[in-house]
């Protein structure tokens, strides 16, 4: 709908300098580089087995581990592991030592993982978590392992798996680049149409027009009466991007026998009346009317009209084969556009 606006991953930003000892433990590692693994700010600890599993794996590994866990150490946890009750996961993420990320499938996690393009493979616990690693997975930027399956094998075989295919790494760095290639970043985005709603007191052109619709027509009653079918509204595509008003400009001088004309005019101004390209001419009585009308108006008028002089043409009016609509429509005396209403027009206005 217009009135939604994403902002998916306003909390990325570039890497800070890691505490120094954590930069230490990332820097000892050497060639082999780094996993982190975190299931999020509401699993703090695992049972007993299961964590002895996961260790027992990691200790397998040639990488280090840095392991967001506030339980009881695990019995078979290898040195090469480092056991923290916080990680500053975002710098983590963008070290250029990280080589993987084992977690949960959070939504700021999984952004944060894109954003860096740090291969995820994901143990969804609960809520959206399988939904987003599920569409990582079909991405090639993930591999997913359910918690009834996790033991010392299957960690130690997934977590190899993605560290030795580079697809996993080479597709979340496409995704990555796509992710930051935007012309406004998320945050600012978000800061701009906030101001933006607020500067036109709730923006309600933005609303659906269903806010206004009978409750029968909402819900299409009318349509499936007629129809014995049922219609669902379509919503607008993220591969769909407006641009309406993009040929709309500051206005130019005008030519000088049009400036003089508006001044000309005083303090009533001018009104603009343009029927389109299509439209040169009119039938002479509705001219004639046009005319007439035009003639006791206190403003002048700019017509463009390229048919016969209407006999009841005042001298308040001006008749023009061309005029540069947008110049005149941004001057400050114009006062009314009479016009056809097409689209170019109506963003003109």
């Amino acid at each position: 709908m217009p009135n939604a606006v994403y902002i998916g991953g306003f909390q990325c930003s570039p890497a800070k300098a890691l505490p120094p000892h954590l930069e230490d433990f990332v820097q000892s590692s050497g060639e082999h580089g780094v996993i982190l693994m975190s299931l999020g700010t509401f699993v703090n600890e695992l049972p007993q087995d299961l964590q002895d599993g996961i260790a027992a794996a990691f200790a397998k590994l040639p990488q280090k581990v840095i392991w967001k866990h506030k339980g009881s150490r695990p019995t078979t946890l290898g040195n090469n592991t480092l056991l923290v009750d916080w990680i500053p996961q975002n710098d983590l993420l963008g070290h250029p030592k990280t080589r993987l990320f084992l977690a949960h499938g959070g939504t700021n996690g999984i952004q944060e993982a894109i954003y860096h393009g740090v291969p995820v493979v994901g143990v969804p616990v609960f809520f959206d978590q399988y939904d987003n690693l599920l569409r990582l997975e079909e991405r090639g930027g993930a591999k997913i392992l359910t918690l009834s399956k996790v033991d010392e094998d299957s960690i130690l075989t997934h977590v190899q798996e993605v560290l030795s295919n580079q697809s996993y790494r080479e597709n979340m760095q496409r995704l990555s680049r796509l992710h930051r290639d935007q012309p406004v970043q998320p945050l600012d985005s978000a800061i701009f149409w906030i101001e933006f709603v607020m500067r036109h007191r709730g923006a309600a052109h933005l609303k659906s027009e269903s806010y206004r619709m009978p409750w029968y027509f909402y819900f299409s009653l009318d349509v499936m009466c007629f129809l014995a079918g049922i219609l669902f509204p379509r919503p607008t595509m993220p591969n769909a991007i407006y641009m309406g008003g993009f040929q709309c400009k500051p206005s130019k001088p005008l030519p000088p026998h049009l400036e003089d004309f508006v001044q000309s005019s005083g303090e009533h101004g001018v009104i603009v009346m343009s029927l389109g390209t299509f439209i040169g001419s009119l039938p002479h009585d509705l001219s004639e009317e046009i005319a007439a009308a035009f003639a006791k108006l206190p403003q002048k008028v700019i017509w463009r009209y390229t048919g016969d002089k209407p006999s009841t043409l005042g001298n308040n009016t001006l008749l023009v084969d061309w005029m540069p609509q947008n110049d005149l429509l941004g001057h400050p005396k114009t006062k009314a556009f009479v016009a056809h209403g097409s689209m170019k027009e109506e963003q003109e206005k």
